[in-house]
């Protein structure tokens, strides 16, 4: 069923939980930010526990979490996605999130950061030729090893255009324009 004005929503959008090879593709999705009045309540795409997935032009606005979140997720893409205004950040990789691509996405106007990959474990993923524009914390943010940050251009985000934090090192940063 749809979700009403003035009706709050405690679900999110998209939920994959232990399934390989989901594929998200060319589709809006609009959170009603606007009417639902509980804060931190829903993310637009979540992938838990989940292998060879694709996420691609996807529009995701007006979520009250992140619009992109991947938990134990593993080998999957998000490319051409345009995830603004949202409550937090754009794209969130967290805990074991490893060997994931980001390339190629517009991630402007958030909350948070435009992409996060937080823990330690969440290694070897790529964030390449995204444009990151106005998010509220950082353009680029991780926590982890071996993250390849590449080619992306990122303006006025926050106090930092890229942060590097809590990590064991082997981070590739090189021909990205960051504009504060």
């Amino acid at each position: 069923s749809d979700l009403q004005d003035n009706s709050n929503a405690n679900v999110s959008v998209i939920e994959a939980f232990y399934v390989d090879s989901v594929y998200v593709g060319h589709l809006a999705i609009d959170g009603n930010e606007t009417n639902n009045t509980v804060l931190a309540n829903y993310y637009g795409i979540q992938l838990d526990n989940t292998s060879s997935s694709t996420i691609e032009s996807v529009h995701i606005s007006e979520i009250q979490d992140d619009a992109v979140r991947l938990s134990d997720a593993s080998n999957n893409k998000i490319s051409g996605i345009n995830a603004t205004f949202n409550s937090d950040s754009g794209v969130n990789l967290l805990n074991t999130s490893v060997d994931n691509h980001i390339t190629e996405n517009y991630i402007a106007n958030n909350t948070g950061s435009g992409v996060i990959i937080n823990g330690a474990a969440s290694t070897n993923n790529i964030i390449s030729n995204n444009q990151i524009d106005d998010n509220g914390s950082r353009g680029i943010q991780t926590a982890a090893a071996r993250t390849f940050i590449t080619g992306n251009n990122i303006f006025s985000s926050g106090n930092r255009g890229i942060s590097v934090t809590n990590t064991s090192g082997d981070n590739i940063i090189s021909n990205n324009v960051v504009s504060n």
